[in-house]
């Protein structure tokens, strides 16, 4: 090919992954049948390179993992064919940002596969993601609103009257028993009336 893949698109899928996805590059730079990809992830500014990843034709979106959160990494890709590699795409920079509450693409993976960290960590990504919907910003690492936490703040509520709800039955248990085992303890200090004393 005589030209990277098209469209090249990354962000953090939670604190500890990410996501890139891309289209094939236009039909006049293919020259021949795409056989794949192979994307190329860097760490920062050293450039030293953590994984190669060689993907099939179809696969036109991955989801980097066990990332490092608050490092740095640098992803480029490239497509191939039958003659050989085509050029390497621009470095694209992927901050593991800590304080981002990231709205992840929604995805389907299929499959898995690991590419070796060179200090001893796995870097496994994942292929096959489906459609991928990050937010319409340029931005794919984004805030969230308050009424984004709304079902986890009514989750919240519901486990805390369940756990409420648990914590007085056992209380009300506790105080019945108790009553309960006093009053037997009382009535064994009564004396039994036998039928020869009643006469």
């Amino acid at each position: 090919p005589s030209a990277p893949p098209d469209n090249i698109q990354i962000g953090m899928y939670n604190q500890t992954a990410g996501w890139v996805r891309w289209t094939p590059p236009p039909a006049q730079h293919h020259n021949g049948n795409l056989y794949g990809y192979k994307i190329e992830v860097s760490a920062g500014n050293t450039m030293k390179v953590l994984a190669n990843m060689t993907l099939n034709s179809t696969t036109t979106s991955v989801l980097l993992n066990n990332l490092t959160t608050g490092a740095v990494y640098s992803v480029r890709l490239n497509c191939f064919t039958k003659a050989g590699d085509g050029p390497y795409s621009k470095p694209i920079s992927l901050f593991m940002d800590p304080t981002h509450h990231v709205h992840p693409p929604r995805a389907h993976p299929s499959g898995t596969h690991d590419g070796r960290h060179q200090e001893g960590q796995d870097l496994t990504y994942q292929n096959g993601m489906g459609d991928i919907h990050p937010n319409s910003d340029t931005h794919p690492t984004t805030h969230r609103t308050s009424s984004d936490y709304l079902p986890g703040i009514w989750l919240m509520v519901v486990i805390v009257i369940i756990l409420l709800g648990v914590v007085i039955s056992a209380a009300i248990a506790m105080v019945y028993f108790k009553r309960r085992h006093q009053m037997t303890k009382d009535l064994g200090h009564l004396s039994v009336v036998s039928d020869n004393e009643i006469t």
